[in-house]
């Protein structure tokens, strides 16, 4: 999906809009490099992860929860948010790390509900 930023936008609020949930912006700043946001700023909105998963490190896997984060999510920002989901476990063969959702599946939904009900509408109030 490709957003078109307004005025006053910054990724938070682009993340509270589209997501439900700000707090996982840099989804969306670290897919557009952290570009500066400004009217016309044209972005790419990845889909957020709406799912909990286990993954079950294989021998010889590059390890490291910055590559974990990329694998599971696109982007390494959620490295620290692995780390906090699994304090005591590192990514060993055999081992399972816990892969939480960034966003459960009714907040995407209502927030992409709700965007479309606006943008139906003329635009954002």
């Amino acid at each position: 999906m490709r957003y078109v930023a307004r005025d006053a936008d910054t990724y938070q609020r682009i993340a509270a809009l589209l997501y439900g949930k700000w707090e996982i912006y840099p989804l969306i700043a670290e897919t557009n490099a952290y570009r500066e946001v400004v009217p016309g700023t044209v972005l790419e909105i990845p889909v957020p992860r709406t799912s909990s998963a286990i993954h079950t490190c294989a021998d010889g896997e590059k390890s490291g929860y910055p590559i974990l984060s990329k694998k599971f999510y696109g982007v390494e920002s959620f490295a620290e948010f692995l780390r906090y989901h699994n304090p005591t476990v590192i990514c060993r063969a055999g081992n399972r790390i816990a892969i939480p959702a960034l966003v459960t599946q009714e907040q995407y939904s209502a927030a992409q509900a709700l965007y479309a009900q606006m943008n139906s509408r003329g635009g954002l109030l």
